[in-house]
């Protein structure tokens, strides 16, 4: 998965991480990004062999590196998963959670299962005005279950009420049109009446 290479400076050996992916596969020939991955990932391989309630770097180390190959030949992040062997619904979980937490600057975010992060993730998704205040609401709430219900629940009667303040300012539109309509035509017949009574 990695090597070690030892350089010497000034007679001290310096040991160095190097990865053994293949970025030349996906094209990637660019020196500077691959040691800015390879530092990255010496920090990733050690919190997974240590695998201590270090979920934060390895979401922050997934997060970095998926941006870091985001513009490159596509497949290239799944591959590099196989590489570290991370599997990719847990990867995309982690790197959702590391989102969140950018989001919120919430820790508790961390300690959410994997379904409350989509569900999250999900709602925020579906509703573009849902509020950061309500997202930490629900991260650092004892139920988030319960509390996102809740806060759905919200957004229904909002919608429905928002639909009916729609439907009665319709309905006022159509009745001003009506008027209009009304008032032109009593217009025209007073006009028409004003003539009639000069020619009387």
């Amino acid at each position: 998965m990695s090597i070690l290479s030892k350089k010497k400076v000034d007679d001290e050996q310096i040991t160095t991480y190097k990865t053994k992916f293949d970025f030349s596969e996906f094209d990637i020939n660019d020196s500077n990004l691959i040691e800015e991955i390879e530092q990255k990932e010496e920090v990733l391989k050690q919190n997974l062999i240590k695998n201590i309630k270090s979920t934060e770097q390895i979401a922050k180390g997934l997060y970095e590196i998926n941006e870091l190959l985001a513009n490159h030949k596509t497949g290239t992040f799944g591959a590099y998963l196989e590489y570290v062997n991370i599997k990719k619904d847990r990867a995309y979980y982690l790197i959702d959670t590391w989102k969140l937490y950018l989001d919120t600057k919430s820790k508790k975010v961390f300690d959410l299962p994997q379904r409350m992060i989509t569900e999250i993730k999900k709602e925020v998704k579906k509703n573009d005005d849902i509020e950061e205040a309500e997202i930490v609401e629900i991260i650092e709430s004892d139920n988030p279950r319960e509390k996102i219900e809740e806060i759905k629940e919200k957004r229904v009667s909002e919608v429905k009420e928002r639909n009916k303040t729609g439907s009665l300012e319709k309905e006022l539109q159509k009745i001003e049109k009506e008027i209009e309509k009304y008032l032109k035509k009593i217009t025209e017949l007073e006009n028409k009446k004003a003539e009639i009574q000069k020619e009387m």
